[in-house]
């Protein structure tokens, strides 16, 4: 056969697919490292994004309040019983700061949910303790601050942990987060071989 009739001599033939976990490699983890706080990461993700959606809704709310809050003070002070109504600039400041709350709030919101969905996957860190850290912000609305504190806390210990931080380096590295979960459950590679320096009982 010709060279040039051959099934691989074709340009255009699509190549077979690389399995992820010969793209990354096998994870080989330090002795001492535990996976106990990488199995959170999940779970804080899934709380970034219910957070993401309460300030969300928040925003919302505060936006709905900005738009009828010039019709509600000319009722409350219509000029009578000696109390001069008040100027129309006063008003429309009011109002425009707080529709920006709103607006804040509202991008706060949709970080956190990004945040989050990377967070699941083990991608951007860095990010999600941005989104966090901002996330206090939305304590202006007094209705967000509990959640948003609690959630930084947890954040802050989580990503900050020794193996949460290697995790997110495998991840980077493109390894698969169910198989960098299962590295750290087993303290063995996706393949399922022990690392020489694994300890003799698998990691938490």
């Amino acid at each position: 056969m010709h060279p040039s009739n051959a099934p691989d001599a074709n340009p255009y033939t699509p190549t077979a697919e690389i399995p992820e976990q010969a793209i990354g490699g096998p994870i080989d983890l330090p002795p001492d490292v535990r996976g106990t706080f990488v199995h959170q990461v999940p779970i804080l993700g899934i709380l970034m994004v219910v957070q993401g959606g309460l300030d969300v809704l928040m925003s919302a709310a505060v936006g709905i309040y900005a738009f009828i809050l010039p019709e509600a003070i000319s009722q409350a002070r219509p000029g009578g019983g000696g109390n001069p109504p008040l100027p129309p600039e006063a008003t429309w400041v009011a109002t425009a700061l707080i529709a920006m709350v709103s607006f804040f709030v509202l991008a706060i919101g949709i970080a956190n949910i990004f945040a989050g969905i990377w967070t699941v996957q083990f991608r951007h860190r860095g990010r999600a303790l941005l989104a966090v850290s901002f996330g206090l912000l939305s304590g202006l609305t007094c209705y967000c601050l509990p959640t948003s504190l609690l959630l930084f806390i947890y954040a802050m210990v989580v990503l900050n942990n020794r193996g949460v931080v290697l995790a997110f380096d495998l991840r980077r590295r493109g390894h698969h987060p169910q198989a960098i979960q299962q590295a750290f459950s087993r303290g063995a590679t996706p393949t399922g071989r022990v690392p020489p320096n694994a300890p003799a009982t698998p990691g938490d």
